[in-house]
């Protein structure tokens, strides 16, 4: 079995801090895997960050904030991918 990564919208929970405040949110992203022809890199791309009574936040975060989620996401990801295989070879 060969691990993909998703396609499509998916959703990963954390938390982000705004005005000194931190906020439990769902963050809403894709993955972009990587297109050499056209010059596209592989990332992350943030489609929202919302929050159960406080709607998007997305445009309350900085563009720092925003690259430090698409990074969290990224390794987290990652994480997943080598438990996936450290699983399939420990058989």
């Amino acid at each position: 079995m060969i691990w993909k990564m998703p396609k499509g919208s998916q959703v990963y929970q954390t938390a982000v801090e705004i005005n000194d405040s931190e906020f439990e949110v769902a963050v809403v992203y894709s993955y972009q895997p990587a297109e050499p022809d056209v010059g596209v890199q592989e990332g992350i791309e943030i489609e929202g960050v919302y929050c159960e009574d406080q709607g998007d936040l997305q445009g309350d975060l900085t563009e720092d904030q925003l690259d430090a989620l698409a990074i969290e996401i990224g390794e987290s990801n990652y994480s997943a991918w080598e438990a996936f295989q450290e699983d399939r070879y420990d058989d």
